[in-house]
């Protein structure tokens, strides 16, 4: 993230597991990317070393309250999942040419297999 100096500030990998403990709705990794990109967008309002985690806490308590991140929400059954959590699984399975014999095999083999649309199916 970039301070008001210009100076570069990345986050401990304690902080952002003390992060994702406190805030159970979030994910740290998300917004932290979000607050990134609005420091680089609002040169006038970037943070000074001294104050970066008090607006870090700030921001992640905020969405947690607000109900977490969206990126989290669950999607309901049919819709796609965002590539974003998709696991290796679902990458190995990914079934992009649309071949039931894939799907077959990857059913036997995985139980499951990611459609084209990036619906996840398992079997039952």
């Amino acid at each position: 993230m970039i301070l008001s100096n210009g100076d570069h500030w990345e986050p401990e990998e304690q902080d952002i597991l003390a992060w994702q403990q406190a805030y159970k709705k979030v994910d740290v990794y998300g917004e932290l990317d979000a607050m990134a990109c609005w420091c680089e967008a609002n040169p006038s309002k970037r943070k000074t070393k001294k104050g970066i985690k008090r607006f870090v806490n700030s921001w992640l308590n905020r969405a947690n309250q607000a109900g977490g991140s969206p990126f989290l929400e669950k999607p309901k059954e049919g819709d796609p999942l965002p590539v974003k959590r998709w696991t290796m699984l679902d990458m190995l399975t990914h079934d992009y040419m649309d071949s039931p014999e894939f799907r077959l095999k990857m059913l036997n083999e995985h139980g499951q297999y990611m459609d084209s649309r990036g619906v996840r199916h398992v079997r039952n």
